[in-house]
């Protein structure tokens, strides 16, 4: 487990059910809007009044407040009543925060819930000077109704409404008119971006579509030359290992027509639409050559220089920069072993970056190492094409509550498919949170694997490479003509470093992992560097 990771302690809290509370439900009917209505005016009196220890007093010793930016201004979690008292007293000390005191039953504001414990949730919505915000609180019942968690979030920033709705633009827009102020818009003629995002897949758009639309001006270089390229000149095997429902992007909903499983040239076609859609600003065959800081001449904190197709320099002067380079960076882990760079070598090593179809290896046998989603997608295409000797680890969540999930997971270790289901056995969501593991449903390969379609072997470490494959630590060996390694890709401080000064680069905080509140780091959040961010995550994030 990586040295990031918070510890059993702080990570591994019990939920309050009735047994941990040694309390009993009254018999009969539980007047939740009562309960909730009680507590929640106890709650905006302490909070009118400035009493912080008031507050606490309505807490679970164990409890949580989790705060993204309403607050704080930061991803922020407090666990255990200490925690909680430092966070209010600061923040009753330096913000005036009006809460809305009214509950009602006849909108599901309050509900009576079952979560792992008879429990009673309800909504509110909150003021400060600058922010407008909406937060849950969830009660259990222990010698009195307290609360086990609050959360609050920011809805909106005073005075910067999303451009939408009836806030939408209103200018007639005749034809050359509208291609004109697109074009100067485009080109940011006449000024500077407030932000520059680099890197044009589906977090570079979402960061940007949420800043244009908030009125703030962005610009997003992209190296490749057509937007949706990350995804288009990847293997053609490629395909989202996330449903649809779990793909949406904000303002531009997937059509209803959209199959479950999307292939990469759809949704490389897709975000090409999004970015067109909402008249997002994008250079394309752009290189950014480097980002420095600037605290010169007083037009932003930031140089980036780029260097776009016509060969045409300029240096953009924007106040922040965001990365969206992909979960890792962009660029390609690729491991070293013995032998792999014998002259002449007789066999094909390649990284599923650079792989494109496994036409190209007919007739050929295949070793696959490396089993997280590029893995499956390409042993899935070989697979199919009845190619030979086939080499997968793989990190799965065990579905203990889907019975045709659970007897694909036993056929996989009937045939030595090994399974890794996280620390503690939590899954693979804990292991994508921790580690930046990524492996989805199965799109197909499991099966084969299960039919014997594809061969594993996972029974040694790899030793060297050999003029004829692999020959492994325990002395057995896999005859390979093509090895191709799915391997993934670097950490995305990496690739940062290659652009910004050495003392930029050791500001920066570790990029993923949990902090000491169970919050990642650094991703759409403060980096180490004002003013420069990390946006990376999944579609379903």
């Amino acid at each position: 487990m990586s040295s990031n990771t918070v510890n059993k302690e702080q990570s591994g809290p019990i939920l309050p059910t009735l047994t941990q509370l040694n309390v009993e439900l009254p018999k009969g009917a539980v007047d939740a809007l009562a309960i909730a209505s009680q507590w929640f005016t106890h709650f905006t009196h302490c909070l009118e009044t400035g009493d912080a220890v008031g507050i606490v007093d309505l807490f679970l010793d164990n409890a949580f407040w989790r705060d993204t930016l309403a607050l704080t201004w930061e991803f922020r979690t407090f666990h255990g009543l200490a925690k909680i008292l430092r966070f209010l007293t600061d923040v009753l000390a330096s913000s005036n925060t009006n809460i809305e005191s009214e509950i009602r039953s006849n909108d599901d504001r309050v509900t009576l819930s079952n979560v792992s414990s008879d429990t009673n949730q309800g909504m509110f919505s909150f003021e400060t000077s600058v922010r407008i915000g909406s937060g849950v609180f969830r009660l259990v019942p222990s010698e009195e109704w307290k609360a086990h968690v609050v959360y609050t979030n920011l809805e909106e920033l005073k005075g910067f409404p999303e451009l939408i709705g009836a806030l939408r633009s209103t200018a007639s827009n005749h034809g050359d008119d509208w291609l004109e102020e697109r074009r100067r818009e485009l080109e940011f003629a006449d000024s500077e971006p407030a932000v520059v995002v680099i890197g044009v897949g589906h977090c570079g758009l979402e960061v940007a579509a949420r800043l244009k639309y908030l009125g703030v001006p962005t610009l997003i270089t992209e190296r490749n030359s057509r937007v949706g390229d990350s995804w288009r000149l990847r293997y053609e095997a490629l395909s989202l290992h996330d449903p649809i429902h779990a793909a949406h992007m904000p303002y531009l909903p997937f059509p209803l027509t959209w199959p479950l499983w999307t292939p990469a040239p759809k949704i490389a076609d897709w975000l090409e639409t999004y970015a067109q859609t909402l008249e997002l600003n994008v250079w394309t065959s752009t290189a950014v050559e480097k980002v420095e800081e600037d605290a010169v001449d007083g037009q932003g904190p930031w140089q980036v220089h780029v260097i776009r197709a016509s060969g045409q320099k300029r240096v953009l002067k924007p106040n922040h920069v965001v990365f969206a380079t992909g979960l890792f960076g962009g660029s390609p882990r690729v491991p070293v072993f013995p032998g792999m760079v014998r002259s002449p070598l007789l066999i094909i090593v390649l990284h599923t970056h650079s792989e494109r179809s496994a036409e190209e290896h007919e007739g050929k046998k295949v070793a696959i190492i490396g089993a997280c989603t590029s893995g499956h997608d390409v042993a899935h295409d070989h697979g199919k094409r009845g190619i030979e000797g086939l080499d997968l680890y793989y990190v799965c969540e065990e579905r203990r509550n889907n019975v045709q999930q659970r007897d694909l997971l036993e056929g996989l270790k009937k045939r030595g498919f090994k399974l890794n289901m996280g620390e503690d056995g939590s899954g693979v969501h804990m292991l994508y949170i921790y580690l930046l593991f990524v492996s989805g449903t199965d799109t197909g390969a499991s099966q084969m694997i299960v039919d014997g379609k594809i061969k594993v072997k996972n029974d040694s470490a790899i030793s060297r490479f050999t003029e004829d494959g692999i020959e492994f630590e325990n002395g057995s060996s896999l005859a390979a003509d093509v090895i191709i390694l799915a391997t993934g890709y670097g950490n995305a401080k990496e690739h940062v470093r290659t652009l910004v000064s050495a003392e930029v680069a050791n500001r920066l905080k570790p990029v993923w992992a949990l902090n000491e509140d169970g919050e990642i780091n650094s991703v759409f959040r403060y980096s180490g560097v004002q003013g420069l961010y990390f946006a990376m995550v999944v579609f379903k994030s």
